[in-house]
């Protein structure tokens, strides 16, 4: 399952299929089809360790962004920005870019940091993280094996908002491996080594969660379960505990995807 959220609602794309659930301004739930969407790049990469990662970002530039002008502004900032930033913190005022993925990395948690802020002052930043909690309780209750059609929202309720399937757990395995790799062989060295590996830890971290782990106590291990566990705090930033009219309207959304 691979969902969207918004500050109205959630669409969900399960089985081929993809459905949105949105609570309209007068309190009710609409329910529709929505447009399929799925993870772009993965291909025939999809089962190629190491390259599914690659091909993952590639996909999200090639089809993502030229269809936003704003996001290729935005990214031409950020460089520029990001230029700007290392020139202050490297060393004689002019480093080789070694703190640039560190200052990335420090800056997605200053951002889930800043979202979680404004979810107590903004209504609609409040309502998107709601809804991301109740996604990811949805999630949950799937993975348990619960029928959607027969669960209730206490059921759902009940369910932890850590999801080991989140994007937000991709995005913080990469920042923070391009932060490490980048004081050691470079940044630009770095970054598709980082993008490589966040992925397989990812998929390595849906199998920890999901499985009884398989594997002895290695420093390896205790890695992987750091990056989880670290992940697991940036998803609790990125989310709040929803309310009963947010996992109503996932729940719709999973019962109309299944």
């Amino acid at each position: 399952m691979i969902g969207r959220v918004t500050s109205k609602g959630i669409s969900l794309s399960f089985g081929g299929r993809a459905v949105t659930a949105v609570r309209e301004a007068d309190g009710s739930l609409r329910a529709g089809e929505a447009a399929a969407f799925d993870l772009p790049g993965w291909g025939r990469m999809s089962d190629v360790p190491f390259l599914r990662g690659p091909a993952l970002v590639l996909g999200l530039f090639v089809r993502a962004v030229p269809r936003s002008p704003a996001a290729i502004g935005a990214g031409l900032a950020g460089l520029v920005g990001l230029g700007l930033l290392d020139r202050v913190l490297g060393p004689s005022g002019a480093s080789d870019g070694r703190f640039v993925p560190l200052a990335i990395a420090l800056s997605v948690f200053l951002a889930l940091g800043l979202l979680r802020l404004m979810g107590r002052r903004s209504r609609r930043a409040r309502a998107f993280l709601s809804y991301h909690g109740a996604e990811h309780k949805v999630s949950a209750t799937l993975r348990a094996g619960l029928d959607p059609h027969l669960a209730e929202v206490e059921d759902v309720a009940a369910m932890g908002r850590a999801d080991p399937y989140c994007g937000t757990n991709l995005a913080v395995y990469m920042t923070v491996l391009w932060a490490f790799l980048g004081t050691v062989i470079g940044p630009t060295a770095a970054f598709p080594l980082a993008v490589s590996l966040a992925v397989e830890v990812h998929l390595l971290g849906m199998e920890v969660e999901t499985v009884p782990p398989r594997w002895f106590l290695t420093p390896a291990t205790l890695a992987l379960r750091g990056l989880i566990r670290l992940a697991a705090l940036a998803q609790m930033l990125a989310t709040i505990e929803p309310g009963p009219e947010e996992i109503e309207v996932a729940l719709v959304a999973a019962r109309l995807a299944s």
